[in-house]
């Protein structure tokens, strides 16, 4: 949407702000939260032979696995939580297996991210697995 692409195009760059703008305030509005991430492609480059998981050399898992850490770490200290959220993104056939099984065993690094208790289990907001969607069968998505 907000780089004008498909069904946006036509529409105005400010146009398109205001949207943007307008409907992140309705979901706020009703307390809803919206997790982001953004893969800056060239430090991750750099990176991605000392820091980083091998699985952040994909772009898509990286900022997935991100998104799941933070919707993790908000929803655990909410009460009566636990396992009631569930996560939709963008299709991608090559590598939702993947996120998949990072997500239902997930490394030992990410429990520093949430401070994961030692009698928790790895990810608990999460149920089961992502679901993917094709983006232009879901606008939202």
């Amino acid at each position: 949407m907000l780089s004008g692409r498909d069904r946006w195009r036509k529409i105005d760059p400010e146009n398109r702000e205001r949207i943007a703008e307008k409907f992140c305030g309705w979901l706020k509005g009703r307390k809803h939260h919206i997790a982001l991430s953004a893969v800056d492609r060239k430090k991750n480059r750099l990176l991605q032979h000392s820091l980083l998981p091998d699985f952040c050399g994909d772009p898509w898992l990286m900022a997935a696995t991100h998104i799941a850490l933070q919707v993790q770490k908000v929803n655990q200290s909410l009460r009566n939580n636990k396992g009631v959220t569930f996560l939709i993104f963008d299709e991608n056939k090559a590598k939702a297996d993947t996120l998949a099984e990072l997500l239902w065993d997930p490394s030992a690094w990410t429990d520093d991210y949430y401070g994961k208790k030692k009698k928790q289990e790895g990810l608990d907001q999460l149920i089961d697995s992502a679901f993917t969607v094709k983006s232009h069968h879901a606008g939202l998505i």
